[in-house]
């Protein structure tokens, strides 16, 4: 039996594995961690009865003793039926018989399992778990999502490990540091492959694919956006689901918009044919999200309406909380700040509840800016700071830096400019760092703005000139109208020898006709 209070998670994580099963085309590297057997027997059955029901075939391997001596090949002969996935099983017994040698036999193999195209399941307990970590890094940095964990039946605290998870050869590891290290290793791999003239096909297969997923979980959009670009072709024209996921997605981030939303319909109709009902709503929630970017606010709800019914037929709590969250941003824009804050309410009980700490860090600054916008800005700064807190801790600069534009915010609505300043800076420094362009935008007009009020027009000018050059290549009318309007209404202050230095500024950065008609 499980534990009451474990259900949810035990049940969401089911699906979670499934899911990873049906989602990935070729190879893939997924580890699951419990020390309870009659626990894994049970998961196992329900996945694999979960993969069946969409013909999905899928394939268990019991590591036996005469296996571990010939382990490649075992791995060889359960690929030969051309299973979707294989699960692998007893790695803990065979880890004691060989006091840990077959951890570097299964790392050895490594590219073997990629080269095989099939997915891989590696059940493990917690202990050996961060054996693996410590001892085949290569491996479980290159595997395909964090750890599913599941905790034992009989008990109801979370799992104490022998060797802290969090470890690899004593380097503490968040989420994020792990993507960096798997990053690192990716680039690594790409640079031998080029070395040895590995075909484009391959590379963009076997390391590409991989690199640029990692970028983007790692929020730097610059460098995913950059690798992707030196072999899109392939991606772009693939009918493989996951190079239309990447691609629609690389295409959201980088705000070409109109191209993401042709993408995420060809990935709908493949889902629709194959009856991935938890990938529909994931692209639901995409069109959404890209509904609300052209601010097309009732196309999006309806969406993410779309989505969440599929989510909570599905029990999966956790896909829930996202799109509360996402139908609360949705109010917020539309200025219905009482909807917004139930809505970022409900996502935030379940992600308390589940512990999901990035999940609650991300409501709490939806939060935080719905006090900012009811004036509480003492409310509005706790919110920021809670969520601050989490985003450091996990190491997420991407998150830290919206945190810190807010707080820049904060400040300046209580006219501390100094702190102010301190804030949008930190920002600043970080979207930079991460190639960032649109939150570069709008932290240079936050700053301009700033200058405004500190009475630094001409600085104030300059600065909201850098925010427009930026906002121009972005898909973001609304907020470039309001730049230049600013900078009109600034230069419109100005005695005239100023007038025609900024109109110079403005004609050096390439921004075409003085004044600019608006958009």
């Amino acid at each position: 039996m499980i534990d009451r209070e474990h259900q949810e998670n035990y049940f969401s994580n089911i699906s979670k594995i499934a899911n990873f099963i049906k989602r990935t085309s070729g190879s893939g590297i997924l580890f699951c961690a419990c020390n309870d057997p009659q626990v894994i027997f049970e998961v196992n059955r329900q996945v694999i009865q979960k993969c069946r029901d969409s013909k999905l075939e899928v394939q268990e391997l019991s590591v036996t003793r005469s296996k571990a001596d010939r382990l490649v090949e075992a791995f060889r002969k359960a690929a030969e039926p051309s299973p979707k996935a294989i699960i692998v099983n007893n790695l803990d017994s065979r880890i004691q018989d060989t006091d840990g040698a077959i951890i570097s036999d299964i790392n050895f193999a490594r590219e073997i399992l990629i080269d095989l195209g099939i997915c891989f399941i590696f059940w493990l307990s917690e202990k050996n778990m961060a054996l693996v970590a410590n001892k085949a890094t290569d491996l479980y940095i290159r595997r395909d999502r964090s750890v599913i964990r599941f905790p034992d039946s009989f008990k109801r605290k979370e799992l104490e490990l022998t060797i802290p998870l969090d470890k690899i050869e004593g380097i503490p590891l968040t989420e994020l540091k792990q993507l960096n290290l798997k990053i690192q290793l990716l680039e690594k791999h790409l640079k031998e492959a080029t070395k040895k003239q590995f075909s484009e096909k391959r590379i963009a297969a076997e390391i590409i694919f991989d690199l640029v997923t990692a970028c983007l979980e790692a929020n730097d959009i610059g460098k995913a956006a950059a690798y992707f670009s030196r072999y899109n072709d392939f991606f772009e024209n693939s009918d493989r689901l996951d190079y239309l996921e990447l691609t629609a997605m690389i295409l959201f981030k980088t705000r070409q918009f109109d191209l993401a939303d042709n993408y995420y319909r060809r990935v709908k109709a493949i889902q629709r044919e194959t009856g991935d009902l938890d990938g529909l709503a994931s692209t639901f929630h995409q069109l959404g999200f890209i509904a609300q970017k052209r601010r097309n606010f009732e196309t999006a709800e309806r969406w993410n309406q779309k989505a969440l019914r599929i989510k909570e037929k599905l029990g999966d709590k956790h896909g829930s909380a996202i799109i509360y969250d996402h139908l609360g941003m949705i109010a917020h824009k539309q200025n219905d700040l009482e909807t917004a804050e139930k809505w970022y309410q409900k996502s935030l009980k379940i992600n308390e509840t589940q512990g999901d700490e990035h999940g609650a860090a991300t409501a709490y600054h939806h939060l935080g800016m719905i006090a900012q916008r009811q004036r509480d800005f003492e409310t509005a700064d706790k919110w920021f700071q809670k969520s601050l807190m989490i985003k450091e801790t996990q190491g997420d600069e991407y998150g830290a830096s919206a945190a810190y534009h807010h707080l820049g915010i904060n400040a300046q609505k209580q006219r501390n400019f100094k702190t102010a300043k301190t804030w949008f800076l930190k920002s600043l420094m970080i979207k930079e760092k991460q190639g960032n362009e649109h939150g570069i935008a709008l932290t240079n007009l936050a700053l301009g703005i700033l200058l405004s009020k500190e009475k630094k027009d001409v600085e104030s000018s300059k600065q909201i000139i850098k925010g427009i050059i930026l906002l121009k290549k972005s898909v973001d009318d609304s907020r470039l109208n309001f730049a230049i309007q600013f900078f009109l209404d600034l230069y419109g202050q100005q005695p005239h020898p100023i007038q025609e230095e900024l109109r110079k500024e403005w004609e050096q950065a390439g921004l075409g006709d003085f004044p600019p008609e608006e958009k």
